[in-house]
């Protein structure tokens, strides 16, 4: 849900600042804000066989802002900077 959050401000849908308040509700309920265990790459490949996933190309819940959420796909460059800088992985 954070990366969720994240990647949805990187392809200028979500503010910044709704990502601060997002983090904290995740991690006040006890979920977890990270992929643990795989590199950006295997998190790659992994989201590429999800359900959601559409010819090669990965479908996204996204957040328009808090509690109005979308599906999109996004570019291969978001998800990486997305994956890179958030330390999800």
């Amino acid at each position: 849900m954070v990366l969720a959050a994240d990647l949805s401000h990187r392809v200028g849908l979500l503010a910044r600042e709704s990502l601060d308040p997002i983090r904290s509700a995740v991690q006040a309920a006890g979920l977890p804000v990270h992929i643990g265990g795989l590199s950006a790459e295997a998190a790659t490949r992994s989201m590429r066989g999800d359900k959601k996933a559409e010819a090669g190309e990965i479908r996204f819940i996204l957040l328009e802002r808090i509690g109005q959420a979308v599906q999109r796909t996004v570019p291969d460059r978001a998800l990486r900077d997305t994956l890179a800088a958030g330390g999800y992985v």
